[in-house]
């Protein structure tokens, strides 16, 4: 018993270790960093504690990625933002105007980015807010709010550095990223060649479709921190797209045959582009009943073979779903608009508190998917940080006289959030709890410590999380299965652009990425999934010399109407 006991707590102390080595240093360098910031005499010391939250990552890579973006974000935000306070401090309700169209454009331009290159717009739009209404906070305009923020940034970054990075993990070596997607197109192909020897079964699809999602979710991780990673990203991309195009086709015909779709057979003995080539050759060899399968096999050869090295943005721009961007673009903006009138009809002297915190959270989440975890998450962990700020405020940090004392004060506040922040139940929880409690009690800041006057400063970040919840409820759905549904009727809608031979070509440029997006969130070969491969099989393009006559075309048109009306009722009656 003594024995199975020990093992018990063995196993017990290996589960809570690593939660308690980052909560150790993560806490150390927010500390540190505090310390540095209000010894140089930076106006807001809080900010640098922040930015060691805010880059705290995982891995060495991510680290090195969310380090560079709050660099670089901060840094445009806090030119934006001081610039705005230098023209524009006597006429505050022309600036909140100049301060909304920079907001919108950092949301909409970071939608069109993954990941950190999403973050660094994200954080060079709020970072003007919060440098511009902090400045109209005050009586008289501060010179130094800017440079201030950037310093605590790069004090952040430095303490953060030089304190956690010997306890971050090292990067997943990117030969494992290249086994993964070789073994996913091997998966692919193997459920391809052998189609449609199942076609009632739908576990070998959904298993593909399980494996991209699972693929796509470590793609940053694995390839973070440099620049031959993010190529390797982007090949990724490229192939799990050209894939989802003949999983489509295969899928389509393999509904209305009862036979394999070709005499070549998957062998483990090959590698991908081995069977890849057999599988072509073999559809060569005879004549396809789908000229567009050839085609897309031949892309996605042409993919593994010979991946791009730069982006083609105008394909991107043409290709990109402008109504997913005008979404993020509208989030902050809303929050901004409706803080900003109960600011001006009020008059309340907390409306630029309100505002600033509305403005920060609605950025935050202008580009997230699943609006219900996000307020459940955000508003736990600001009800949880603001009462303890108040807590510190009111009784404790009144009491301090010296930056120990300051240091000693605070710091069981960090390690309870870094603690929160090391588990994955609970770390986006306490994001939002550790940036709340830094915004109410301001540690390092000489405030009055009057109970009203706290309680409306706690009451206007409340309101301000409250606006932003309220923007990203109303504007996109508030579920992953409300965005499923919202993918689908705009995969249909496109679809339906397929009339002529060039509309076809668009329509199918446009429905990829959709389709990538609904693979991604749906991960399963799902009723809904399975009619939106119709319609990218529909839309697939032919072959100049192969292009459809016009009966033909008359057909894949009905087909595509088919596939878009059958895609459209699914997603208006599911």
């Amino acid at each position: 018993m003594s024995g199975v006991f020990v093992q018990r707590m063995r196993r017990a102390l290996a589960g809570t270790r690593a939660p308690l080595v980052f909560s150790l240093h993560t806490t150390a360098a927010a500390l540190l960093a505090l310390a540095l910031a209000n010894a140089a005499g930076i106006h807001h010391p809080w900010w640098a504690a922040m930015t060691v939250w805010l880059v705290a990552q995982p891995t060495r890579g991510l680290f090195i990625e969310r380090c560079i973006a709050r660099l670089i974000g901060s840094a445009a935000g806090a030119l934006v933002g001081g610039l705005l306070l230098y023209f524009f401090f006597a006429w505050p309700n022309l600036l909140l105007c100049l301060l909304a169209l920079w907001l919108t454009l950092c949301a909409a331009i970071g939608n069109f980015f993954r990941h950190f290159r999403n973050y660094a717009w994200v954080l060079a739009g709020y970072t003007a807010a919060i440098v511009a209404l902090f400045g109209l906070a005050d009586p008289v305009l501060d010179p130094e709010l800017a440079s201030g923020r950037v310093i605590c940034t790069l004090l952040g970054i430095l303490c953060s550095s030089c304190v956690s990075w010997l306890f971050t993990a090292k990067s997943e070596p990117s030969v494992l990223l290249e086994e993964r997607l070789d073994s996913l197109v091997n998966d692919c192909l193997h459920g391809c060649m052998s189609a449609p020897l199942h076609t009632q079964d739908t576990s070998d699809l959904s298993r593909v479709l399980g494996a991209i999602k699972t693929l796509d979710g470590v793609l940053d991780l694995a390839a973070a921190g440099s620049r031959a990673g993010r190529q390797r990203v982007r090949h990724a991309h490229e192939v799990i797209d050209a894939l989802l195009v003949v999983v489509a086709l295969v899928h389509t015909l393999s509904e209305t045959r009862s036979t394999p779709l070709c005499e070549a057979r998957f062998d483990d003995d090959r590698n991908e582009l081995e069977n890849l080539e057999a599988f072509i050759a073999a559809l060569r060899a005879q004549t396809p009943e789908c000229p567009q399968l050839l085609l897309a096999l031949e892309r996605l050869q042409q993919r593994l073979k010979h991946p791009r090295s730069r982006v083609n943005w105008r394909e991107r721009l043409l290709n990109h779903d402008w109504r997913a961007a005008s979404t993020s673009a509208v989030r902050p903006l809303s929050a901004l608009i409706v803080a900003a009138l109960l600011w001006h009809l009020s008059g309340w002297d907390e409306g630029a508190i309100m505002t600033m915190t509305a403005v920060l959270f609605a950025s935050l989440f202008s580009s997230h998917n699943d609006a219900k975890a996000a307020v459940k998450d955000v508003f736990i962990g600001s009800i949880l940080g603001a009462s303890a700020g108040m807590v510190a405020r009111l009784w404790l940090l009144p009491q301090v006289q010296n930056d120990w004392q300051l240091l000693l004060c605070i710091a069981p506040f960090l390690l309870i959030g870094a603690a929160l922040m090391a588990r994955a139940r609970t770390a986006k929880l306490a994001i939002d709890l550790n940036m709340t409690f830094l915004l109410t009690a301001q540690p390092g800041v000489h405030l009055p410590s009057d109970l009203q006057q706290v309680a409306l400063q706690t009451l206007a970040i409340l309101l301000g999380v409250l606006a932003a919840a309220a923007g990203l409820l109303l504007w996109y759905p508030a579920l992953p299965a409300g965005r499923r549904l919202a993918l689908a009727r705009r995969i249909a809608r496109q679809t339906r652009r397929a009339t002529t031979p060039q509309g076809f070509a668009v329509a199918h440029a446009r429905t990829r990425p959709l389709l990538r997006s609904l693979v991604l969130s749906d991960g399963q070969a799902s009723v809904l999934v399975k009619a939106a491969l119709r319609c990218v099989a529909a839309t697939a393009p032919y072959r100049a010399d192969d292009s459809p006559d016009l009966s033909a075309l008359a057909q894949a048109t009905s087909n595509a109407e088919q596939a878009a009306r059958t895609l459209a009722r699914l997603a208006n009656t599911t």
